[in-house]
């Protein structure tokens, strides 16, 4: 029972490790061809993407917002990766915001990395656009089931399992409060207002709670609910706004 025990916590250990990369802008060697590329803050609009090289091979695993960033990316990938002279593959895993129908995530067993596009947030509220939400938590028990150590996300600081972890409990988090208020007939933006985000109030973009609780609540109507983006996008910049005023 002792060595169980022991092999137990030395994998919880592992499965919470940090590794050690830096939040910083820029290419960052994984090791055996596998590179992240990071924008912080991670952010509306500030995405990560990924390169992996096999014998002269390569696949780009996302683009970015536009073409200077895009283009500043491939620069630094060039510079450092003789091979990303000619990109062979590119591989999108998302046509907009995530979370959208068709994400997919790119999984490298032998070298135990994931990049996983918007499928993962991390220090940051996901933006909701697309359910049902139960896909995503299922999506986030599949790469937690994976022999992972290194995990890109489609936003913030490079992770591992933890990374998964969080923001799945994020994604139970938000489905439990909408519940609660819109089975007490309370619309979705008063709602997303009068949730108290707890461990989540460090968490950037803020704003996007709004976005998610509705998103909840198309779900909940169990029917087709037609909807404006401007509208739930103007209602997170109400959010934003009235946060920082302290009018929340």
């Amino acid at each position: 029972m002792a060595m169980q025990g022991a092999e137990t916590g030395a994998r919880l250990a592992e499965d919470h490790a940090m590794p050690p990369y830096p939040f910083s802008k820029g290419l960052h060697d994984l090791g055996n061809g596998c590179y992240g590329y990071l924008q912080p803050d991670g952010g509306w609009g500030l995405s990560n993407a990924g390169l992996i090289e096999d014998q002269g091979d390569t696949l780009l695993v996302d683009t970015l917002m536009d073409l200077p960033l895009t283009r500043e990316m491939l620069d630094a990938m060039r510079q450092a990766v003789p091979a990303a002279q000619t990109i062979g593959t590119l591989l999108n895993t998302h046509s907009n915001p995530a979370h959208t129908r068709g994400d997919v995530v790119v999984y490298v067993p032998q070298d135990r990395v994931v990049f996983a596009g918007d499928i993962l947030f991390v220090g940051g509220h996901p933006a909701i656009w697309t359910g049902p939400l139960q896909n995503w938590i299922d999506a986030c028990d599949l790469m937690l089931g994976w022999d992972v150590e290194i995990v890109v996300p489609g936003h913030g600081p490079i992770t591992g399992k933890q990374g998964i972890r969080d923001l799945k409990d994020y994604l139970v988090f938000v489905e439990t409060e909408s519940r609660k208020r819109y089975d007490a007939g309370m619309g979705w933006e008063e709602a997303g207002r009068n949730i108290d985000l707890g461990a989540y109030a460090g968490w950037i973009d803020r704003e996007r709670i709004v976005m998610n609780v509705f998103a909840c609540y198309r779900e909940f109507a169990a029917e087709t609910v037609e909807f404006d983006p401007i509208e739930i996008i103007g209602a997170a910049g109400r959010y934003f706004f009235d946060e920082r005023q302290g009018r929340l």
